[in-house]
């Protein structure tokens, strides 16, 4: 659950999209970046009806309020993912990286209608740092200490799921970012 506030966050990259139109935003007391922005819409001639334009207009927006969107990302963090027309609005989506691992939850969305970029949302996580050179365990070496863990317990027989790959998992407080740290899912 995100905490947030309806007050303009007064910044340079605000005034760029707010010299656009009339627009709205909810922002995230945690990270700072506004989750949804609403409003009168930039136009974008054949955007709803076909997925190249939306996807080339969804990536210059993007480029034009990275710092407003994603603080401290760079464009090459952001995958695209989705690109979908459900015959009244199209969405695009992208997930955040970081050294070409997924970001868990962060990602920014584009929506457009009547031709209109009129939603944007963000749950990028700012400024994400992590220690790339930091010794980490290869899977071989967390599976092993999985056997050993699983002896410990009394739950030898107890299937787990290979380790998958490296992620950066955001630690997010009411008030702030705490941190980032590298991750791997096993079930």
């Amino acid at each position: 659950v995100r905490n947030v506030d309806w007050t303009v966050k007064p910044s340079l990259a605000w005034s760029r999209l707010a010299a656009t139109g009339r627009w709205q935003a909810v922002w995230d007391t945690a990270t700072g970046v506004p989750v949804r922005i609403w409003g009168s819409g930039i136009a974008v001639p054949g955007a709803t009806d076909h997925a190249d334009i939306a996807e080339q207009a969804a990536r210059q927006a993007l480029a034009d309020n990275l710092a407003l969107l994603a603080p401290g990302a760079a464009l090459s963090d952001f995958v695209l993912v989705s690109n979908v027309y459900d015959g009244n609005i199209r969405s695009i989506g992208f997930v955040q990286m970081k050294s070409g691992m997924r970001v868990i939850g962060g990602q920014v969305s584009f929506e457009f209608k009547h031709d209109r970029l009129f939603v944007i949302g963000s749950e990028a996580l700012p400024n994400v740092m992590i220690d790339t050179s930091a010794a980490r365990m290869s899977r071989a070496q967390l599976a092993a200490k999985d056997v050993a863990l699983k002896n410990v317990v009394g739950l030898a027989s107890a299937t787990v799921s290979a380790p998958g790959e490296e992620q950066i998992l955001p630690l997010v407080a009411t008030d702030g970012i705490i941190g980032y740290r590298l991750v791997r899912r096993m079930t």
